[in-house]
Order: structure tokens, then C-alpha cells, then sequence
């Protein structure tokens, strides 16, 4: 029996950045970001989970904060669930450690997403 506290579905709104992004475990649902962007929802599987996390980040403005441009989510099934803008020299790739599942995020964000960094969850 999967860990309760797992996500069933994610949800990500994506356009030039990253706008959104929600979990939902169980009944409940815990969102992030504003309500542009085009949304794209994934139901995870019996047994399925995210793995990897990419972000990519750009400056807003010339002075500005970074915000979040581009999100990748790997799960143990091979899956991907991707949006955005993605930049090669401006990313990040967080990987779970084995055993362990990224079950959800936390972060900073207006309209869009500022910061986001991954909670990692013991799946057994």
C-alpha cells in the first residue's frame, strides 16, 4: 500500500515560465503560482511517484528576480511532465535519493513561480 502522503495527481501551468504548480493527495489540493499559463494535469499510477525535478530560471527583468521558467518531473515509471522555457545554462536537476520519492514542493511565488525546491518523502 502506497504512503498516504504521496500526490496523486500534479498539475502544471506553463507558458514563457512557470506559472502554477499544484498536488493533490487524497481530497486535498495544494497550489502554488497564479492562474495563467496552459495547465497540463497527470494522474500518477498505482505505485508510480516523481523521481526528478528540472527547473530552469530567467531573470524577469534586467534587475529583476528569477523566476521559474521551465519544470521537468520524472517518475519511477519513465514518465515526463514538462513545461516552460527550458535553458541549459540556468538549470537544476534534483533527483530523489533511492527509496525516496519527491512528494512535494516548496517555494516562493506571486503570479508565477519565484523559487521552488523539492520535499523528498521515504516511499516504503
Amino acid at each position: 500500500e502506497m504512503n498516504e502522503s504521496l500526490p496523486t495527481k500534479v498539475t502544471i501551468a506553463t507558458g514563457e515560465r512557470l506559472d502554477m504548480v499544484s498536488m493533490t493527495y487524497g481530497d486535498v489540493t495544494v497550489s502554488a503560482g497564479g492562474d495563467g499559463g496552459d495547465v497540463q494535469e497527470y494522474v500518477f499510477e498505482d505505485g508510480e511517484y516523481i523521481t526528478s525535478m528540472t527547473l530552469s530560471k530567467v531573470k524577469k527583468t534586467a534587475f529583476g528576480t528569477y523566476r521559474v521558467s521551465y519544470v521537468k518531473l520524472v517518475t519511477n515509471y519513465g514518465n515526463v511532465i514538462e513545461g516552460g522555457t527550458y535553458r541549459s545554462g540556468k538549470s537544476t536537476t534534483y533527483t530523489a535519493p533511492e527509496g525516496y520519492a519527491i512528494a512535494g514542493f516548496h517555494g516562493h511565488c506571486g503570479d508565477e513561480i519565484d523559487r521552488l525546491g523539492a520535499i523528498y518523502l521515504l516511499v516504503e
